[in-house]
């Protein structure tokens, strides 16, 4: 059988039980997309295909598709010069002559095979094509929600479809409104997130919301995706910055390098120096280390200078002083002083 998550960052799974014969409460996985190796499965309380599924002892709620029976697969194998090994959204895509189209799972064909190419079904949509380099969208039933005449679509995604003709891309709402239109000249605009699309502008990238407003101006060669409502910038002279949803610089990019954020700070660079720089802009370690880990020990970060290490902490508070030459000699002072309760912040090798 199978399933995949309605969350929508979690994982799906196809399974098939040895028998193909009802649903167990414990399953052996045969076929992992995501992990590529064998995970613990549990099944709980079906009820008209909804599920709750236990992976690696995590409880996640779950859309169940059962597999076609074998006959009806053998059926379909002597009527049809291809098919789809299984189905998505209770379709699985058969081919005649070139053409394709879709059947379920009882082997009835509910989408006429007319197609030059489909792609599986996901939340219940395919990006389909009637002629070659032309695309559109359909539902489960084949009904078309957007005419196959673009040189590319996606599927909606928070109420939002994308569509691409003559190298520019638009975007129209689940009325087929013309949100952002093709006479914005953006040749890229990516899935709508926080409400607002990164999208770009000649070499130039910036930030629009669901109404078309442009909020970051197009200024940037690079903005990253919105992660807790901050996304990294970098200027064509490669210095890189953050800014936040509003579209304000709330870090200015004026640093060689900004790392991700974790434990609320973010490794910057000066030179071949690193310091550690927080939300606010505010730096909280000034750059006079040669390395900063990227492995937090508790919320401790290990530092180097030359050729000896020490330990700050994501507050740029000095843990352990920069006077070890042998890491393994720090981490194990660094926890023996802290098993015995002893105040690490006042610890000196001197």
């Amino acid at each position: 059988m199978y399933f995949q998550s309605k969350e929508e960052d979690a994982y799906s799974f196809y399974i098939v039980d040895e028998d193909r014969k009802g649903y167990k409460k414990s399953i052996s996985l045969t076929e992992c997309e995501a992990a590529k190796k064998d995970v613990f499965v549990q099944f709980d309380t079906f009820q008209e295909g909804v599920d709750v599924v236990n992976i690696n002892y995590e409880w996640i709620e779950c859309h169940l598709e059962p597999l076609p029976k074998e006959e009806v697969l053998s059926k379909l194998h002597q009527n049809y010069e291809y098919v789809g090994y299984r189905p998505y959204c209770g379709r699985i895509e058969v081919r005649q002559n070139n053409l394709s189209g879709f059947v379920d799972i009882f082997g009835n064909e509910v989408i006429p095979i007319k197609y030059k190419s489909v792609l599986p079904f996901v939340k219940e949509m395919s990006i389909v094509s009637l002629s070659e380099g032309k695309y559109g969208l359909i539902d489960v039933n084949g009904k078309e929600i957007i005419p196959c005449k673009y040189d590319n679509v996606t599927i909606f995604e928070s109420g939002f479809a994308r569509i691409e003709k003559g190298n520019y891309w638009a975007v129209v709402d689940e009325n087929l409104n013309i949100i952002i239109p093709f006479n914005q000249e953006y040749q890229c605009i990516e899935n709508f997130k926080y409400g607002l699309a990164i999208a770009k502008k000649g070499t130039k990238w910036g930030v629009v919301n669901t109404h078309g407003d442009v909020i970051v101006p197009f200024k940037y060669y690079e903005i990253e995706n919105f992660k807790k409502g901050i996304a990294r910038v970098r200027l064509k002279s490669r210095l890189y910055g953050y800014i936040n949803t509003e579209g304000e610089e709330i870090i200015l990019p004026i640093y060689e390098y900004i790392g991700l954020f974790e434990k609320d700070v973010a490794v910057f660079w000066e030179g071949k120096k690193r310091g550690l720089i927080d939300r606010t802009s505010t730096i909280v370690a000034e750059a006079i280390y040669d390395e900063i880990s990227g492995f937090f020990i508790d919320n401790n970060l290990i530092v180097r200078i030359d050729k000896k290490y020490g330990i700050i902490s994501n507050t740029g508070r000095i843990v352990l002083p920069v006077q070890f030459e042998d890491l393994k000699i720090l981490i194990s002072t660094y926890n023996t002083l802290k098993e015995s309760g002893l105040d690490v912040h006042n610890f000196s090798m001197n």
